[in-house]
């Protein structure tokens, strides 16, 4: 006896849910989409920044140019990759009274799933928070809630993702010229993993539509998770904000000590990072930006 499966993946590559009043919507993450009638049920959750676009609008009503796959920012290459840096925010956030505030940062497929203010503040209600774990839980859901992408990716073994040696090679090109992305990969266009480990075991690359970050994956967790929100958040931010080279530097060793702060880890000077000859680290040990 031969059996068959339905098939529930649709227009997009995106799961249809159990039909409402016989319509099969297609689930987005962020939204549900009507393909009978090409709509959107819900508003976009970042409608508020946008307040000359309607808020039932796709991709700034500029789909040729613009993507918006899931709705939300802080993405994986890989399914592992997301499920990696949400453990290193969770070893950052394990006290127990972060538990509501864990609970809504969660992942669905490759991204993090958005995080309602509503939500969030309920989830801090009656929690005694210090000025550096609110500062780093609000810059982690801005992140998460931003337009900016923010892809992370942990490597293993001898090269990068695709993805990661594209966006690698793209960067070296802006800012080399032509060509020369090409020449610091394989024929193959395979990226060695050694630049990664050569930049400190992390490396953060500025994209057009934010950033992508490398991270090495065997690492303890204390040391993993500083260096995955140094390149992630402490990079990637002023990345997708499109900053000068000094306050990117800056805000990464900031970021890099607000977390250490939280893991009761020694704090750094910046010495040892990009920029620091320049005199670009001023002031490591203050707050970093928060989106």
């Amino acid at each position: 006896m031969q059996t068959t499966s339905i098939n529930r993946w649709r227009y997009n590559a995106k799961e249809e849910q159990d039909s409402i009043a016989g319509l099969p919507y297609l689930d987005y993450g962020a939204r549900l989409y009507d393909p009978v009638i090409g709509r959107w049920l819900q508003q976009d959750p970042m409608a508020a920044k946008y307040p000359h676009l309607s808020p039932y609008n796709f991709c700034g009503d500029n789909p040729v140019n613009f993507v918006d796959p899931e709705g939300r920012k802080i993405r994986g290459v890989t399914v592992q990759d997301a499920q990696n840096f949400r453990d290193d925010i969770y070893h950052i956030l394990a006290d127990e009274k972060f538990s509501k505030i864990r609970a809504l940062i969660d992942i669905k497929g490759k991204s993090f799933k958005y995080i309602d203010e509503d939500d969030l503040n309920k989830a801090k209600q009656g929690v005694n928070l210090s000025i550096d774990e609110d500062t780093y839980i609000s810059m982690l859901v801005n992140a998460i809630n931003s337009k900016s992408v923010f892809n992370v990716e942990y490597v293993q073994g001898d090269y990068t993702s695709t993805e990661g040696a594209n966006a690698f090679i793209d960067y070296m090109d802006k800012i080399h010229g032509s060509g020369f992305g090409k020449k610091m990969v394989t024929a193959e266009g395979q990226l060695s993993t050694a630049w990664v480990r050569h930049y400190g075991e992390g490396m953060n690359i500025p994209t057009r539509s934010g950033s992508h970050s490398f991270i090495v994956y065997d690492l303890p967790s204390d040391d993993r998770s500083v260096i995955s929100g140094h390149e992630v958040l402490g990079h990637g931010i002023p990345a997708s904000n499109g900053s000068t080279q000094d306050v990117n530097n800056a805000n990464a060793i900031r970021t890099d000590n607000l977390i250490r702060r939280l893991l009761r880890l020694i704090q750094r000077d910046g010495s040892d990072h990009a920029g620091f000859k320049e005199g670009q680290i001023t002031d490591p040990y203050i707050l970093p930006m928060i989106k």
